[in-house]
């Protein structure tokens, strides 16, 4: 049975509102109403989620009050200086302070859509570097991962060096061996599925076309890991 039964894409609308007010009070106000109507069942839905991320990699870490993101932006370094949000996501990464550079499942959910993905929220030269090797020395295995998710529609992020970097790497890859920075995601728009439970099982398929780039990042990450400890740097 699951715990996620639906968020009404009218009860949602109210972090749009709250946005559109950006007033403490108007939120106080309606704090409660987001936590029962929103909040908790994103933390549900993260419950659900977490059953099958877990199953992909034992070491992410789980706790639906932390997965979930705050309605309350922080604005210290942001330009953009409105208080609340009208979007939330959840997350599925390891423990930050031990693996800092791990890859992430996640789901952000906006007022006309959601987006479901993979990759790297944070990287270094170093890492995309061990990510150009990886690619270099499996390009049958990262041409075949590559093509799945493109047959899906499945989008990339991440900046991309204007000068191409050196290897030996096939035209079809090119775009994405060129990274500063790479994720992959799904974009699917409206939100009426989020209003059911099986919303739960719509985002499990997607994440499992997921997997195999997953582990590709997971284990790309991992090398850095043994080249800081290698070098002394943990």
């Amino acid at each position: 049975m699951r715990n996620y039964k639906g968020i009404s894409a009218q009860d949602f609308f109210m972090l749009a509102e709250n946005r559109f007010m950006n007033s403490k009070s108007f939120y106080e106000e309606k704090k409660e109403l987001i936590k029962q109507k929103i909040i908790l069942p994103m933390r549900a839905l993260t419950l659900d989620l977490n059953e099958f991320v877990l199953g992909v990699d034992g070491e992410i870490y789980t706790n639906p009050v932390h997965q979930v993101s705050k309605v309350r932006r922080d604005t210290r370094f942001s330009v953009d200086k409105s208080l609340y949000r009208e979007n939330l996501w959840v997350g599925f990464s390891r423990y930050k302070k031990e693996f800092p550079l791990a890859p992430s499942f996640w789901l952000e959910i906006f007022q006309n859509g959601y987006t479901c993905g993979i990759g790297f929220f944070y990287s270094t030269p170093h890492l995309m570097e061990i990510y150009r090797k990886e690619i270099l020395a499996n390009k049958s295995k990262f041409g075949k991962i590559i093509k799945s998710l493109e047959k899906l529609g499945i989008e990339t992020y991440g900046d991309t060096y204007k000068k191409s970097k050196a290897g030996d790497v096939p035209p079809a890859l090119a775009p994405y061996y060129n990274k500063k920075n790479v994720g992959f995601f799904k974009f699917t728009q409206g939100l009426a599925d989020i209003e059911s439970e099986t919303f739960v099982d719509k985002i499990i398929e997607i994440y499992k076309e997921f997997v195999p780039m997953y582990k590709f990042l997971l284990t790309v990450s991992e090398k850095e890991i043994t080249d800081r400890i290698n070098a002394g740097g943990m």
